[in-house]
């Protein structure tokens, strides 16, 4: 028994004018799906790209510039408002410094009337 080199989908011989048949198909498919432009073709093989090459490479830097310009914007604008944090949060350090300050200094112990134990009259 001559056994196939190419089976179908059910594991089963396919002889070889089917497979020839179906990469012809193929071909003609690939082949009209990628066909060139008249344009493209001279963008190919020209010596200088056309005027509308230029507008579509300036059209997109356009919409690049505008994106980035927002992502600027924004950018700004978060530093802008972690600046101001960093402010309050600067003053709010230097206010606890401060009663940490005046904590450190008071007795560690006091007694009830609010006399320190280790002063006395």
């Amino acid at each position: 028994m001559k056994k196939s080199a190419v089976v179908n989908k059910a594991g089963r011989p396919v002889k070889k004018a089917v497979t020839t048949k179906r990469k012809l198909e193929l071909t003609r498919k690939n082949a009209s799906t990628q066909t060139v432009s008249e344009a493209d073709l001279q963008l190919i093989t020209g010596d200088e790209p056309p005027p509308a090459y230029w507008k579509m490479i300036a059209d997109e830097r356009l919409k690049t510039i505008e994106r980035l310009i927002e992502e600027n914007e924004k950018l700004k604008d978060t530093v802008e408002s972690l600046e101001t944090e960093n402010k309050m949060l600067d003053s709010m350090v230097q206010e606890a410094g401060k009663l940490a300050e005046f904590f450190s200094g008071l007795p560690d112990e006091l007694d009830e009337s609010g006399i320190g134990k280790d002063e006395t009259c």
